[in-house]
């Protein structure tokens, strides 16, 4: 693993629900039910291979839903994780019939572990700013103590799911 994909998963802070050791897939609420919203999941998808399992990573995120919110609806942020992710991935996996036929309401972000590539959408005006920032933080990595690398990690997921 590294350390885009080690604090991925500290900040969702939840088991695996994958499988399959090809990827690792982890789901946690990030926004409750209200009269005026509906329920939203942060999905969080670290590819271990070049392989995608679509089918069935749509099937574990809709069975996660169906057990947990029972007639709910939700929407989804979708932070996917890979060593060879960027614009293509995001491409090549938001236009599979597969994703647009069974995902409703989702919004992705893909984020490359190896290089720190970030794409919420191809040519999102956010990309460089939060790409950069990634870089920065992994470079300092060494020299910084945890809990203030934690912090601001976390920070700049957080502020990367507000612009999905």
């Amino acid at each position: 693993m590294n350390i885009v994909n080690d604090y991925l998963i500290k900040y969702v802070s939840t088991g695996n629900l994958s499988g399959n050791k090809q990827y690792k897939l982890y789901i946690r609420e990030i926004k409750k039910k209200s009269l005026i919203t509906n329920t939203q999941l942060l999905v969080v998808l670290i590819l271990e291979s070049d392989s995608l399992y679509l089918d069935e990573i749509i099937n574990n995120i809709n069975a996660f839903q169906k057990n947990i919110y029972k007639g709910l609806r939700s929407s989804n942020k979708i932070i996917i994780s890979s060593r060879r992710g960027s614009i293509y991935l995001y491409e090549s996996i938001f236009n599979e019939d597969v994703w647009k036929k069974s995902i409703k309401k989702n919004h992705i972000c893909v984020i490359n572990s190896d290089n720190c590539t970030i794409c919420i959408t191809p040519g999102h005006i956010k990309n460089t700013v939060f790409t950069e920032r990634l870089k920065v933080l992994i470079e300092e990595y060494k020299y910084m103590n945890r809990l203030i690398f934690e912090q601001k990690i976390f920070t700049l997921f957080s502020l990367l799911i507000e612009n999905i």
